[in-house]
């Protein structure tokens, strides 16, 4: 409580963070001093509580009850947040915790930048995020990455195409994890668009565990690629210059007519991020895969995650002789393979490919510039390995 007293009466103070190793939100403070903060003017343009994606698992890790630990920061955020609505730019807050109900009756005239991060905990949550995202007349940036659960694993944002009539406008960027194809949010205004993230939250290759440990409280809908090419149908984005993809591809192949129509339709991509995963022991024809995205002329930086068929993995138990194979080829092989058929791209910088790291239980990205860039052909930022 000291903390957030503290800086709310320094006027020069406009910013603040707290992450997971903050305990600001757990203290279990008298409604009377709640009473206070909320009270308070708080002039706020940023402000963010950023929480780990595994946070539930870790509460179960260290035997703390989530019931109670969300119960004390929904009861500071509902202090908090509302207090800064009118002066607030960019807010970064956890769904499961955050006053959604109360925020959609606000007014937040100079919004800008908005990230909900989290899980749904109720249905008048679902309920409330279009009210509160038409109450936004200035957002330009928005990011939805919520892990979803259950059977009701695609709750839309804006509601469906059918059925909804709430509409935004303006944006420059949209990321939203594990998409409903029919969302409304597709249907918005997207001339202005320049980022696109149709993506997961965890990350879905993760679930090449099988650990259910980790996956035993999260649904994994993952788009397919037919309803990753719905969507970008859907929207007209004439000045696109960034896009990432995570979809299933069910067949060898059955991607094709995505990844062309991602090459040919938006004149200004300079950056591509691709996960690609596999529905069936395929072998993936990588070479096939680069090839139809040199179309794409404009591109400067990719990333592919190809979930390739002679790959480790994440978590992987393999003996150490294996994993050294496997990274020798990726390195060596399959690194400069792919970026020398996408070096059909003019302005190509380097392609980065998802690297799982059997030696810390990692995943990272491991660079491969081109060859008009002198230096070493492979950079892994992790351990520091450069040829």
């Amino acid at each position: 409580m000291d903390i957030i007293k503290r800086c709310l009466t320094l006027p020069h103070v406009t910013s603040i963070t707290f992450t997971e190793e903050a305990n600001t939100f757990t203290a279990n403070e008298p409604p009377s001093t709640l009473k206070v903060v909320a009270s308070s003017p708080i002039p706020l343009n940023n402000f963010s509580l950023i929480m780990p994606v595994w946070r539930e698992q870790l509460f179960q890790l260290h035997r703390v009850t989530p019931e109670t630990h969300f119960k004390r920061e929904q009861e500071w955020l509902s202090a908090l947040i509302p207090g800064m609505a009118r002066t607030v730019q960019q807010l970064t807050i956890p769904m499961e915790t955050s006053p959604i109900c109360a925020m959609a009756d606000l007014s937040w005239p100079k919004l800008q930048d908005l990230s909900i991060r989290g899980r749904y905990s109720s249905v008048e949550q679902r309920q409330a995020l279009p009210r509160f995202l038409a109450s936004l007349p200035r957002l330009r940036t928005l990011s939805v990455s919520i892990c979803r659960r259950g059977r009701s694993a695609r709750p839309p944002i804006l509601g469906t195409s059918s059925t909804s009539r709430t509409t935004i406008a303006g944006l420059r960027s949209l990321t939203v994890a594990y998409p409903d194809p029919d969302d409304n949010i597709f249907s918005i205004d997207a001339t202005h668009l320049l980022h696109l993230s149709l993506c997961d939250a965890p990350r879905f290759y993760h679930d090449r565990s099988k650990d259910d440990r980790v996956w035993s409280t999260f649904a994994i809908p993952i788009l397919s690629s037919a309803e990753c090419l719905s969507i970008l149908r859907r929207m007209n984005m004439p000045a696109l210059s960034s896009l990432e993809l995570v979809y299933l591809a069910g067949t060898a192949g059955a991607d094709d007519e995505l990844l062309s129509y991602v090459a040919q339709t938006f004149p200004h991509l300079s950056r591509l991020e691709l996960h690609r995963y596999r529905a069936n022991r395929e072998v993936v024809d990588y070479a096939h895969i680069a090839e139809i995205l040199t179309a794409a002329r404009s591109l400067r930086r990719v990333r592919l995650n190809l979930d390739f068929h002679d790959d480790i993995g994440p978590y992987s138990n393999c003996a150490v002789s294996v994993a050294r194979e496997w990274q020798v080829k990726f390195r060596e092989h399959r690194g400069p393979e792919i970026v020398a058929i996408l070096e059909a791209c003019p302005w190509l910088e380097y392609v980065e490919l998802l690297y799982h790291d059997h030696a810390s239980w990692s995943s990272r990205w491991t660079k491969f510039p081109t060859s008009r860039y002198p230096g070493p052909r492979f950079i892994d930022p992790d351990d520091g390995s450069t040829r």
